[in-house]
């Protein structure tokens, strides 16, 4: 599956394809200012089923749900965020983990971000 992770403030962003389930999915968590750990309950958790065969060229409605979506809970997201899903979507592309961010090129990884205290670096007090 693809993972595409955006940080805003105290809360990541993970949105991705997942090719054997044939859905895209959104989370939201909100992380722990000390460890960079996510905390439960998630904010928001979704899968949208998607036949990409049949249906590509309504790619942009999984979009469009998924802004609406994180906009109840005052979040946004770089337009780069959701061109890689749409990418990721149509060449039903699976194992790639990315993070992005608002005003730079996304970087590849190949840990566990959250693991790893990626999101530590970025937390307010």
């Amino acid at each position: 599956m693809s993972q595409n992770y955006f940080q805003i403030d105290n809360h990541v962003m993970l949105m991705g394809w997942d090719r054997m389930q044939q859905q895209a999915f959104l989370c939201a968590f909100q992380i722990c200012q000390s460890s960079g750990l996510y905390l439960d309950p998630l904010l928001l958790e979704i899968d949208y089923p998607f036949d990409r065969i049949e249906n590509i060229q309504f790619v942009d409605e999984i979009v469009s749900a998924m802004k609406s979506k994180l906009s109840r809970f005052g979040l946004s997201a770089p337009e780069a965020l959701f061109n890689s899903l749409i990418a990721d979507i149509t060449d039903d592309v699976g194992n790639v983990s990315r993070i992005h961010f608002r005003d730079k090129e996304p970087i590849f990884i190949d840990s566990d971000p959250f693991l790893d205290g990626l999101f530590i670096q970025n937390c307010t007090a």
